[in-house]
C-alpha cells in the first residue's frame, strides 16, 4: 500500500469516528516517516478480537441459530454485540439491528402464541419460526459481503449510533 493510499485509508478512519485527530496524526507521522508497523500499539480498526470485523459481523447474524441447539441465540449474539460495539463502527450497526430483529421476533412469538386461541397464531408461529431460521442467514451472507442489512419487520427499539449523531448535530 503506497503512503498516499495508507493517508486516505487513516482519514477515512478519522472521519468514521475511529480514530481521534491525536490518533490520526500520530498515524500518519508514522506512515510519512516509514515505520507505520514499528509501533504494535496501533490497532486495527477493521478488526474484533484480532477478527475481520465482517467475519464478526457473520457471526454474530449466524450465533442466534443457536436458538435451535441451546437456548442461547438470543444471549450469544447481544453479548458479542456489547464486547464489540465499542471497538467497531460495523459491528455496533450489525449488532443494533441484530438486537432489533430478537426484540421484535420475540414480541411477534408472543402475539402468535396467544392467537393460537383461535388458531390463526398457529401460522404466525412457523412462518416466524422460519423467518429466524432465513434472515440470520441472509444478515450473515451480507455481512461477509461488507453489506449491512436491516432484517424485514423489525421495529427500531434501539437506534444505531449515527441516527444520534445526526440528531444532536441537527438540534444546535
Amino acid at each position: 500500500m503506497s503512503i498516499t493510499d495508507e493517508i486516505e485509508r487513516l482519514e477515512r478512519l478519522r472521519t468514521d469516528g475511529a480514530l481521534s485527530d491525536e490518533e490520526f496524526q500520530e498515524a500518519k507521522s508514522r506512515v510519512i516517516q516509514g515505520d507505520a508497523n514499528s509501533d504494535s500499539s496501533f490497532v486495527n480498526p477493521d478488526e474484533v478480537f484480532g477478527m475481520d470485523s465482517k467475519t464478526w459481523c457473520m457471526m454474530m447474524h449466524l450465533s442466534q441459530l443457536l436458538n435451535f441447539a441451546a437456548g442461547a441465540g438470543t444471549v450469544v449474539p447481544i453479548v458479542m454485540w456489547l464486547v464489540s460495539k465499542e471497538k467497531n463502527a460495523d459491528a455496533d450497526r450489525h449488532g443494533v439491528a441484530i438486537l432489533n430483529w430478537i426484540i421484535t421476533f420475540i414480541l411477534l412469538m408472543i402475539v402468535s402464541g396467544v392467537l393460537t386461541i383461535v388458531g390463526i397464531g398457529i401460522i404466525g408461529l412457523i412462518v416466524f419460526a422460519i423467518l429466524s431460521v432465513v434472515f440470520p442467514i441472509i444478515g450473515a451472507i451480507k455481512s461477509i459481503n461488507g453489506e449491512f442489512w436491516e432484517y424485514p419487520m423489525s421495529i427500531k427499539f434501539i437506534r444505531y449510533a449515527e441516527d444520534f449523531d445526526e440528531h444532536s448535530a441537527s438540534s444546535f
